[in-house]
């Protein structure tokens, strides 16, 4: 789904993952999942993404998303702070993040196809759902009275 200020494809590209197959949904009943909802999306997902990558406005879309969160992180005094502070701590300089976002704007979509699959690997590949998934249902005491 929401690849994009997370990952890949933002909202304005939603319209285009839903075209391709990228948008799965599971979350149903209350506050439970459908896991075999998200086994039954998320793995044809993965596949294709191995099979065709990513679409040149997906990934414009994405390394948008991710400069544009970069610039907002910097844009406030205390997160400008913790930046510096990691920054010094690191033994960089603010020049380390310039290269790395003019790195990420030069990135391809072939590349980024050559990194998902030699990342991922569908024979390792595991859904784990992990919680309590029985239904517990609450019941509303009565309004006590204040006399």
């Amino acid at each position: 789904g929401d690849w994009g200020r997370r990952g890949w494809g933002a909202e304005s590209g939603r319209e285009d993952e839903e075209k391709r197959g990228y948008v799965c949904g599971a979350e149903g009943g209350i506050g439970g999942y459908d896991v075999t909802g998200v086994q039954t999306c998320a793995l044809p997902i993965f596949t294709k993404l191995l099979k065709e990558g990513v679409t040149e406005e997906e990934l414009s879309a994405a390394k948008k998303g991710y400069l544009q969160s970069q610039t907002v992180g910097r844009s406030s005094d205390a997160s400008l702070s913790n930046l510096l502070n990691g920054t010094a701590h690191a033994n960089r300089t603010m020049e380390h993040y310039s290269g790395l976002e003019t790195k990420i704007r030069s990135v391809t979509t072939e590349q980024v196809l050559q990194v998902v699959r030699k990342y991922i690997d569908m024979n390792r590949f595991a859904i784990v759902a992990a919680g309590d998934f029985e239904k517990k249902e609450t019941k509303a005491e009565p309004a006590k009275d204040k006399k």
